[in-house]
């Protein structure tokens, strides 16, 4: 039963990952022209929040129980992907507040680390599936 409610955790927060890595750009494309930077960007703002916790959740379950021992290269992987999700959604908080003159560098950074979490999180699919 703790694999089923891990695993489904697991497909369900990179299911929402992918959602919320290409909602930028599909607000960028459907947006009006005044600001399209903000406009239809709530969601976004939303789960990429929702992603860190369940993703949390996913480690902490196998973990707390004493079962995680298995793949622990993707566990590293993952782990230190869960740190750089806690720094994304940091950085995508200060984004938000930014002034112009800091939007783009902020910009770049949250998309290179947005890179690197999409890099890890496949790693340890990869790694870490079920033979």
């Amino acid at each position: 039963m703790l694999f089923l409610w891990t695993a489904s955790l697991g497909w369900l927060a990179a299911l929402l990952l992918a959602a919320t890595v290409g909602i930028p750009y599909i607000a960028r494309v459907t947006a009006p022209v005044p600001n399209p930077q903000r406009q239809g960007m709530a969601l976004h703002f939303w789960i990429g929040p929702i992603v860190l916790i369940m993703a949390f959740v996913h480690a902490w379950l196998p973990m707390a129980a004493g079962v995680a021992r298995q793949g622990l290269a993707g566990i590293w992987l993952a782990t230190f992907a869960l740190l750089m999700m806690v720094w994304q959604v940091a950085l995508g908080l200060r984004l938000r507040s930014a002034g112009p003159t800091q939007q783009r560098s902020r910009r770049k950074l949250h998309f290179w680390t947005m890179g690197i979490i999409v890099a890890l999180v496949l790693a340890h699919i990869v790694i870490n599936r079920v033979p």
